[in-house]
């Protein structure tokens, strides 16, 4: 079956974006300074999927990104974090020189998943991190990532088996770091989260939105969901509830909108084949999801 985006692993990133890193037998880190001009770039223009946790910091330059087709700038100085699961687009450079200097971290999420890092920490604020995925960094930031990053690299080139402890704890130290910063930014901005939700219903909320990112072309009740979180659709529903303030099932939707508008917009798929793909009965069935949450058809939309 015909893919619609590129669906990228650590070694792609090395490849497309001209990347000076080395590799490891594994594969499954990446970290290293990148220097990008509107040649060298073959993911400008193109969007693509990455199943694991990207960073990346802009040091000269600025250039637009597209998440899961909501637009934002890059500029120096400032630090995008990616997550598994959603669509990213890079555009072309912005700016006379069109020129980036960027550094990347990329790891892979089943090796994240290896490493015993505390998810709920980094990433119980997930919410928030899509729908702001950049932040500014101050002098003293930049500097201790770019620290974290060398001795990363070092460690990456040289590949002993006996080392790689030693990655899994600087992968886990560099990913916490990324998370302390972004918590310690969204303390500014308190609205982006329920005041009322405590820690615990953000883990399980997170968690939820984890899992319909990735089950919701094909499971739409929130029993499934319930299910795999252990947990009562009652409570389930009372948690997503008090820490978005939307009922699960109209998130299930968002999804399932989104995912469609990305095939409408990026791919070529008949929208009969759109249907099959995100399990609807018939294509009148999918006319009408779409048009009452989009207030046009998908024939509409696409054109």
């Amino acid at each position: 079956m015909e893919k619609n985006f590129k669906e990228l692993t650590i070694s792609d990133f090395r490849e497309h974006l001209g990347s000076d890193g080395p590799g490891n037998s594994r594969d499954v880190f990446l970290a290293s300074d990148l220097h990008l001009d509107r040649h060298t770039s073959k993911l400008v223009n193109e969007p693509f999927r990455f199943n694991g946790f990207l960073a990346i910091i802009c040091k000269k330059g600025s250039f637009p990104v597209e998440i899961n087709l909501t637009r934002y700038e890059m500029k120096p100085d400032s630090l995008l974090l990616y997550v598994p699961g959603h669509i990213m687009r890079i555009y072309e450079a912005d700016g006379p020189e069109r020129a980036l200097d960027l550094t990347i971290a990329a790891v892979n999420r089943d090796f994240l998943g290896e490493s015993r890092i505390d998810m709920g920490h980094l990433f119980k604020e997930a919410l928030s991190v899509l729908k702001q995925p950049i932040i500014h960094l101050d002098s003293d930031e930049m500097d201790i990532i770019a620290d974290y990053l060398d001795i990363g690299y070092r460690l990456n080139a040289r590949d002993p088996m006996g080392l790689e402890n030693s990655l899994y704890g600087l992968i886990s130290a560099i990913f916490n770091y990324f998370g302390d910063i972004w918590q310690e930014k969204l303390k500014q901005a308190p609205n982006l989260a329920e005041a009322g939700a405590t820690a615990r219903s953000r883990l399980v909320f997170d968690s939820f939105l984890e899992l319909v990112a990735e089950y919701h072309d094909t499971e739409r009740g929130m029993s499934f969901y319930a299910e795999k979180l252990c947990l009562s659709p009652k409570y389930l529903s009372k948690v997503i509830r008090k820490v978005s303030g939307k009922g699960g099932p109209e998130l299930i939707d968002d999804f399932v909108i989104l995912e469609a508008k990305n095939l409408l917009r990026y791919s070529n798929c008949p929208i009969k084949e759109i249907v099959y793909r995100l399990n609807f009965s018939n294509s009148s069935v999918f006319y009408k999801f779409f048009k009452s949450h989009t207030g046009m058809t998908p024939s509409q939309y696409r054109k």
